[in-house]
């Protein structure tokens, strides 16, 4: 099958169409799921299992980190953790949508803060807590920075700017 991007990439029937930001931050999350998927699969087969968890958490926090700046400036939004194949790009288009998880359903933006607590939690086991040489790897997500984010979503998910979409009531 023959991937695109999200809707804008090379093959896209949109692909001259430059959305500034927001086709920006869209080709960052699809580059995050080219690498988990790849990862996933068994490559960089000469890597060893630590780096090949360190890439992992690396694209499982740029991720989660490129959708809560999208929640941030445009509310809800659906959440891409898949590669989509072309000509189905708008069946992923949902902006109003739910994610269970424990017995409890989460709707619109909470569904998305819940998906990116998940994939920053899950980064955060991967990641090292310091990076090797700290001058080369100057700027890489640590374990902290995941967990960081995590506090800041749940942050966000709580303030009622948020919740009036999610529950329909403007309140903590």
């Amino acid at each position: 099958a023959h991937f695109i991007f999200f809707p804008h990439d090379e093959g896209s029937s949109h692909e001259g169409a430059n959305f500034g930001l927001y086709s920006h931050m869209w080709k960052a999350v699809r580059i995050a799921n080219i690498c988990i998927e790849k990862v996933n699969e068994g490559a960089p087969v000469e890597a060893t299992p630590q780096q090949r968890n360190w890439l992992k958490g690396q694209a499982l926090f740029y991720r989660a980190f490129w959708h809560y700046e999208f929640v941030r400036i445009w509310g809800t939004i659906p959440y891409i953790d898949t590669l989509i194949a072309n000509g189905t790009e708008y069946d992923y288009m949902n902006r109003h949508w739910s994610y269970e998880k424990n017995g409890k359903t989460y709707n619109d933006c909470q569904a998305v803060f819940e998906r990116i607590i998940d994939d920053m939690e899950a980064a955060a086991d991967l990641l090292p807590s310091v990076w090797p040489d700290p001058i080369i790897n100057w700027g890489r997500p640590t374990r902290a920075a995941a967990l960081g984010y995590v506090a800041k979503a749940l942050h966000n998910a709580a303030s009622p700017l948020f919740n009036e979409y999610s529950k329909g009531l403007a309140e903590y």
